[in-house]
């Protein structure tokens, strides 16, 4: 297992030799509690206020796939694994549907899992750093939620996330 503290000290080792440090996280794991994943967010945050060079990708949601360690928990859990390759063919396909934590059983805070990467990518950074993002929308729009999200980040108050709903549906990645 990782220690927290040995990822702030390569990044700082990292920044001081002009190294520009990437960090990927993904939570929603099966057994995971959400204080977990909000150790997970502290971690991230620390991270970010180090330096605005330090990039952050998701965190993910954990998705399951044939031989991992957690696959076999994820099938107990209740959720309906493809038997065949042609069922992982059309799962791929329709990569959006495996991709949602809705359809994971094991998630218990499926809202909160889900919309966790829009906070952290448009929440934990710097404005310009967010308004940068691939992500195109009306810029008035996208200042607004970048805002949304920026408030909900300092808050840590992710709870009931309807701006984040509505940006699913009308904003194209």
């Amino acid at each position: 297992m990782i220690d927290p503290k040995d990822i702030i000290r390569s990044a700082k080792m990292c920044l001081k030799h002009d190294i520009i440090p990437q960090y990927s996280f993904m939570i929603g794991l099966p057994g995971e509690e959400k204080n977990e994943m909000m150790e997970t967010l502290k971690l991230i945050d620390k991270l970010v206020k180090l330096s605005s060079k330090v990039q952050i990708l998701g965190p993910q949601a954990f998705r399951p796939y044939p031989g991992s360690e957690l696959y076999e928990e994820c099938v107990m859990s209740g959720w309906k694994a493809p038997e065949t390759l042609y069922e992982w063919s059309d799962l791929v396909e329709n990569e959006l549907n495996y991709l949602t934590v809705q359809n994971f059983p094991w998630v218990k805070h499926k809202d909160f899992v889900e919309s966790m990467e829009a906070y952290v990518r448009f929440g934990a950074h710097n404005i310009k750093s967010a308004l940068g993002s691939t992500v195109s929308s009306n810029k008035l729009l996208k200042l607004s939620f970048i805002l949304l999200c920026k408030l909900r980040w300092k808050l840590k108050f992710f709870n009931w996330p309807v701006e984040f709903k509505l940006a699913k549906k009308f904003v194209s990645k």
